[in-house]
């Protein structure tokens, strides 16, 4: 019965690591993000740039990023 119980309970949390995975969307967000490097006067565009994806994702995208 203990063997059964953790192949159950190694299954369960396989699947639940699988399914944390973040979307392509937040992916995108992150990587304009990091793409910002250090803030200068010619930074508008990136900074704009990943502003806006962030606004495009949902509440709980926005809780990933």
């Amino acid at each position: 019965m203990k063997k059964i119980m953790i192949l159950i309970f190694t299954f369960v949390m396989c699947l639940c690591l699988c399914a944390g995975g973040k979307s392509q969307s937040v992916k995108e967000v992150e990587n304009a993000i990091q793409a910002i490097g250090e803030i200068t006067t010619d930074s508008k565009h990136a900074l704009e740039n990943a502003r806006n994806l962030y606004n495009a994702l949902s509440s709980k995208e926005r809780e990933q990023v």
